[in-house]
């Protein structure tokens, strides 16, 4: 959240935020009982495959079909909904190699937990330049581990669908 509250204060409406969706699945899945688990994972995983509008009104459906019996989980599942669809909403396949990276917090937490690997021995940050040059000689170092995005078509329609989105904002102001 400090992430993006501090992208938001940045770039204000022009950031888009895609909330991580195994975090979202795993919060809303441990207010239910094991017995209701696998059934609620396929149906809030058949709505994240399906197009932005769809896949809002079967969240918005599963919402409040929990409310009644799990509202924890209903609450859960409504709380940052809309940024759990970011990518759908920019038309992204939900199946492509792209998108199951940018659904994910996987690659931030591996870069937090490499850059905590290489900074460990550090017993005294003498100052904020010193912070700065191992984080960026720990980021560097990371780099070369950094999986490529090969899916070019995807690209493509990623760069389109932020184009489409920067000029409606554009467009609005």
């Amino acid at each position: 959240e400090g992430l993006a509250s501090a992208l938001k204060e940045v770039f204000g409406n022009r950031v888009l935020i895609q909330r991580c969706r195994a975090h979202k699945l795993r919060n809303v899945l441990e207010k239910v009982p094991e017995r209701d688990r696998e059934s609620l994972k396929a149906e809030i995983q058949r709505a994240w495959a399906s197009d932005a509008k769809q896949a809002k009104r079967m969240l918005l459906l599963t919402a409040a079909n929990l409310e009644r019996r799990y509202p924890a989980a209903a609450s859960s599942l409504r709380e940052g909904l809309a940024e759990t669809l970011t990518c759908n909403e920019l038309g992204l396949l939900h199946d492509c190699a792209l998108t199951r990276f940018l659904v994910t917090t996987n690659p931030l937490e591996s870069l937090y937990a490499r850059h905590t690997n290489d900074s460990r021995r550090v017993c005294r940050w003498r100052n904020g330049d010193m912070l700065l040059r191992w984080t960026g000689t720990s980021l560097a170092m990371a780099e070369a581990s950094f999986t490529a995005i090969e899916d070019k078509a995807a690209l493509r329609r990623l760069e389109t669908a932020l184009n489409k989105h920067f000029r409606r904002l554009g467009a609005a102001a």
